[in-house]
């Protein structure tokens, strides 16, 4: 069986050497894609919803995405139908980020999947060359985000978190742990503060 490559072992959920020289030409052509979206005018909506097309997961429907706007990969992920994504947002796409139709995102969210070993040693060279070098390693964990949902501003969502359908996460809040469904919550670390009515 071929051994996997850095990339294969990402998007795995293995750890992998993001210094690996294979990631340099993909996240080349990612940063020009995102360069030539940030400078499009942000009242061209058509041609930015066509540009974010091409950014995005092919199975993504619509989205309107406010530039600027900051991505890893882009190509991970995938928004469902009429997804909205406020100004100076960060996506850091190393796993799939998965937005579920008529959700909401505020202004400076960021959605992080990649994280690091805890040990100072096992996450950083011991040295640059010589028999002790050692590349930082890296994990990746997906982020769900259900329908209807609502993230306030400056919301972070740390990897491997599934927020469930209709939650709303108060501004500014630091998402570490999964979410349910049709619940308020908020806070660093965000917590559920109470369930959403029905009707209300």
């Amino acid at each position: 069986m071929p051994q996997m490559t850095e990339f294969e072992k990402m998007l795995s959920g293995e750890y992998f050497n993001a210094a690996a020289p294979e990631f340099a030409p993909i996240q080349a052509a990612a940063a020009r894609k995102m360069q030539a979206y940030n400078s499009m005018s942000a009242d061209d909506g058509g041609a930015l919803i066509a540009a974010m097309r091409d950014i995005c997961h092919p199975d993504s429907i619509l989205a309107i995405v406010k530039p600027p706007f900051f991505f890893e990969f882009g190509r991970h992920i995938q928004f469902g139908e009429q997804v909205f994504v406020n100004m100076n947002c960060t996506f850091l796409d190393s796993a799939p980020i998965r937005i579920g139709d008529f959700s909401a995102i505020g202004p400076n969210c960021q959605l992080i999947t990649p994280t690091h070993e805890l040990q100072f040693e096992k996450r950083l060279p011991l040295s640059r060359t010589g028999p002790q070098r050692r590349d930082p390693m890296t994990i990746a964990r997906p982020i769900h985000i259900g329908k209807h949902c609502w993230l306030g501003a400056g919301v972070i969502v740390m990897p491997g978190v599934t927020i469930g359908d209709g939650a709303v996460i108060g501004a500014g809040s630091v998402v570490t742990r999964d979410i349910p469904a049709n619940v308020i919550a908020l806070g660093s670390p965000c917590r559920v503060i109470r369930t959403i009515p029905e009707n209300g």
